[in-house]
C-alpha cells in the first residue's frame, strides 16, 4: 500500500472543494472539521475507480488528517501578525515615495490570486504586509553601490511562511532583482515540488501536472504577462522545471542572464557547482563580478547550508556552503534570506570574515581537469530576523534557537539584574520593531 496517492487524491479534493466553497461561504477551522463527511464518498469512489486497494475506516481517516495537514501548511486560513528584529539605526530603502513609484505588477497578481483561490482576507492582508517588511530589509536592487545583505525568515508550519516566501519573490521581481534563486533542500521531489508552486504562484507558466505539457497556469491563468497575454509587464523566466533541476545538459545550454531569471535548485554540490561555472563564464570581459541583482531564497536554511567547520577558523568551510558564498561573492549586489521552521542552528553558526584564501571549484571540461579558484563572502549570518506567527509561536521559535547552557546564562543574568550584581555582558546592537 502507498499511502501518498492516497493522500493525493484527498489534497486534490480538499483544493478543489475550498475553491468552489469559498465562493459562497467562510472557510474558518470548523470548515474543516465537517468537510471529511462531506468529501469521503466521493473519495471512496475514487479509490474505487483507480483501482486502489480498500482501507479501513481509521486508516481512511487518518489519510484524510495528513492531506489536511499539508493543504494548511501551504494554504493557511488564520494568520498572525509578524515580528521582526533588526540592528539598531537601520532605515529602508524602500521609503512611502519609492513604495508609491513601483510597480507591483507581480505581488498584486499573486494577492488576487489568493483570494480569487478561497485565500481568507486576513491571509492575504497579512502575506502583503509581511512579504513588505521583508522586502525593505533586503538591499535596494537599483542602488549604484555595491552591498551583501543577510536576513533570516523563521514560521511554523500553517504560519503563512509559504505564502510569504513566494511573495517576496514577486515583490523581489517588481522592485528590480534580475536574477532569484532559489535554494530547496537536498531531495528532488522537494524541489520539484517548490518549483511547481513558483510557476503557479509567480511565473505563471510551466508544464501542467495532468497534460505534460508547457503553457499558463496558476496567476498566468488569471492574468497572463508578456506577448501571451498581450502585456506591457515583462514575462520572467525559469532555467529550471519541475522535471530539471540545474543539472549538466541545462548548464551547458549557456542560458542568458539578460532577462529575469528564476531558477530553483537543490542543495547539492554538483547543482551549485553547475550554477557557478555557467554564472562565472557569463561574466563581461575583464570584469570579476555581475552587476545584475541577485536574490538567494534559502529554503530549509538549517539544512545544508551551514558551515559545520566553521570554528577551525575561517579558511574552513563545508562542501554546500563554501560553494552558496562563492556563489554570493559573482555578484556586486546581493541579497541572502533564509527560511526555516527551527532557527537552533542557525543562530549557532560561525560569523568567520572572509577567507584569504580562494574557494576551489573543480570539473571537467572536453574531458580535461579544470578547476576555478573562487573568493566567497565572509557567512551566511543573518543580519535581521523576520518571525512569522503570533507571539505563542515566537517565544517557541526563539526557545529552540536557545541551547541549554545558553538558557543558563540567561537566566543568571536575569538573576544578577534583578540583586543589583554587574555581570559580564555585551552591549546589545539589535531593537525591536
Amino acid at each position: 500500500m502507498e499511502p501518498n496517492k492516497y493522500i493525493a487524491v484527498f489534497k486534490n479534493k480538499i483544493l478543489t472543494k475550498v475553491k468552489s466553497d469559498s465562493q459562497d461561504k467562510k472557510i474558518t477551522p470548523e470548515y474543516f472539521e465537517g468537510l471529511f463527511s462531506e468529501i469521503k464518498a466521493d473519495i471512496r469512489r475514487v479509490f474505487d475507480l483507480l483501482g486502489y486497494q480498500s482501507v479501513d475506516e481509521n486508516t481512511f481517516q487518518n489519510y484524510y488528517e495528513v492531506a489536511k495537514k499539508e493543504y494548511l501548511s501551504t494554504h493557511p486560513i488564520t494568520i498572525e501578525t509578524a515580528n521582526s528584529l533588526t540592528k539598531k539605526g537601520f532605515t529602508s530603502w524602500l521609503t512611502s515615495e519609492r513604495n508609491k513609484e513601483t510597480d507591483w505588477d507581480y505581488t498584486e497578481r499573486y494577492l488576487s490570486y489568493l483570494e480569487n483561490n478561497g485565500r481568507a482576507e486576513a491571509v492575504v492582508n497579512e502575506t502583503e504586509s509581511s512579504s513588505l517588511e521583508i522586502m525593505e530589509k533586503l538591499g535596494d536592487p537599483k542602488s549604484s553601490d555595491a552591498f551583501y545583505v543577510k536576513g533570516l525568515v523563521v514560521g511554523e508550519v500553517q504560519s503563512g511562511k509559504t505564502g510569504n516566501f513566494n511573495a517576496v519573490i514577486n515583490r523581489a521581481i517588481d522592485s528590480g532583482y534580475g536574477l532569484v534563486i532559489v535554494l530547496s533542500g537536498i531531495m528532488e521531489d522537494l524541489r520539484s515540488q517548490t518549483q511547481e508552486r513558483i510557476e503557479s504562484d509567480v511565473i505563471g507558466e510551466g508544464i501542467n501536472i495532468e497534460t505534460k505539457t508547457l503553457g499558463t497556469k496558476g496567476v498566468g491563468k488569471d492574468n497572463a504577462f508578456g506577448l501571451r497575454g498581450g502585456s506591457t509587464v515583462e514575462q520572467i523566466m525559469s532555467i529550471t522545471s519541475s522535471k530539471s533541476d540545474f543539472n549538466k545538459p541545462l548548464a551547458d545550454a549557456n542560458s542568458s542572464l539578460n532577462h529575469t531569471n528564476v531558477l530553483v535548485c537543490k542543495k547539492n554540490i554538483s547543482i551549485l557547482r553547475n550554477l557557478i561555472i555557467w554564472l562565472h563564464d557569463s561574466l563581461e570581459q575583464h570584469k570579476d563580478k555581475h552587476s545584475i541583482p541577485l536574490l538567494v531564497l534559502d529554503d530549509e536554511a538549517d539544512n545544508a547550508s551551514l558551515n559545520n567547520v566553521g570554528s577551525k577558523g575561517r579558511e574552513y568551510a563545508s562542501k554546500v556552503n563554501g560553494h552558496i558564498r562563492a556563489l554570493l561573492h559573482l555578484f556586486h549586489k546581493k541579497t541572502y534570506i533564509g527560511y526555516t521552521a527551527s532557527p537552533f542552528a542557525n543562530v549557532l553558526q560561525d560569523r568567520n570574515l572572509e577567507p584569504e584564501t580562494n574557494w576551489p571549484i573543480k570539473y571537467k571540461l572536453d574531458g580535461e581537469d579544470v578547476e576555478k579558484n573562487l573568493p566567497q563572502v565572509p557567512n551566511i549570518f543573518p543580519d535581521d530576523f523576520l518571525f512569522i506567527g503570533g507571539k505563542e509561536s515566537v517565544r517557541k521559535q526563539i526557545g529552540m534557537a536557545v541551547p541549554p547552557e545558553g538558557i543558563k546564562v540567561i537566566f543568571k543574568a536575569i538573576l544578577n539584574s534583578f540583586a543589583g550584581n554587574d555581570y559580564s555582558h555585551k552591549k546589545a546592537n539589535i531593537k525591536v520593531d
